[in-house]
């Protein structure tokens, strides 16, 4: 009888090497996404990937489950100032200047991705 005792093997085997492959493609997936966020220098970007394996044993029978879960932190998003009018609306100009130039600005529009 062959005996399996490193956790190495035991992963290879669950789900016909499926869950090997998922893991892996987990972790390298984080690892992408922590490299297109990570400054070029200061402090450092962190993430995680999880493996859990659940375990139950009837007799000498052993079933088997697993779970993979990651985080990544979430992308920053930049900040914009406006101006709110007496009517409640938002304004690209300061309500208490005026334009040197006598005119509305135009405001700049952004295809949605």
């Amino acid at each position: 009888m062959k005996k399996i005792s490193q956790a190495t093997d035991i992963i290879a085997l669950i789900e016909q090497g499926d869950l090997n492959a998922d893991f892996t493609a987990e972790i390298r997936k984080v690892l992408q996404t922590l490299r297109e966020m990570a400054p070029p220098k200061g402090k450092a970007v962190k993430g995680e990937v999880s493996l859990k394996i659940r375990f139950a044993v009837e007799g000498v029978k052993v079933e088997i489950e697993s779970e993979i879960a990651s985080k990544v932190p979430k992308r920053p998003r930049g900040r914009d100032f406006l101006f709110i009018t007496d009517d409640a609306a938002l304004s690209v100009e300061h309500p208490n200047q005026h334009d040197m130039f006598g005119g509305p600005r135009a405001v700049p529009q952004k295809a949605a991705e």
